[in-house]
């Protein structure tokens, strides 16, 4: 009896290691799971930032933009006045008999508001790409972000290793059985 005992602590023994082992492959899986949220994490802020700074660069090119629009028609303006009174200075003035100053000054507005619609569907235009830039920057950072998550590792469940260890203990308690059956041709 006391040589199935002793056989017995070996099946315990053995237990006991692969129980231990799947304990620490579980703790070690855990630590590379939390260091792989860090990592990724701070990845994740890191590619927030450049996005936020990427678009601060849009925002700022746009105010760019905005006041040089604003330069550009302040100075057609000016000019269209400075073509008009040029022209008024040489026909005397726009009430003059046979309306051909008032002809010229009508054809000097139509050319400046045309030259101003131009601008305008060139402002219009740049804001449009400015927007898109925009855009490509949110679905840039939002890939990135996505690679990033892809690599992350999952946190281990508690339940399947407590289901693995009770595995293991049954398996252990019917090789046990099946082993004394066999030595000593029944139970010990």
């Amino acid at each position: 009896m006391s040589g199935g005992i002793g056989f017995g602590w070996l099946f315990a023994a053995e237990a006991a290691a692969t129980i231990g082992s799947k304990i620490l492959d579980h703790n070690e899986t855990a630590r590379d799971s939390y260091y792989s949220h860090l990592q990724v994490n701070a990845q994740t802020a890191l590619n927030n930032r450049l996005g936020y700074n990427a678009l601060l660069g849009v925002n700022e090119e746009e105010q760019r933009e905005y006041e040089k629009l604003a330069l550009d028609k302040f100075e057609l303006q000016k000019s269209m006045q400075r073509a008009l009174a040029t022209q008024l200075a040489r026909d005397g003035s726009a009430n003059k008999s046979g309306g051909s100053a008032e002809s010229v000054a009508n054809n000097i507005m139509r050319q400046g508001l045309n030259a101003l619609h131009r601008k305008d569907f060139n402002y219009d235009t740049k804001l449009k790409n400015l927007q898109m830039k925009r855009d490509n920057i949110a679905l840039q950072t939002a890939s990135a972000n996505n690679k990033a998550l892809s690599g992350l590792k999952a946190i281990p469940s508690v339940t399947g290793l407590g289901l693995s260890i009770a595995g293991t203990a049954i398996q252990t308690k019917q090789r046990y059985e099946s082993q004394t059956r066999g030595v000593t041709g029944g139970w010990i």
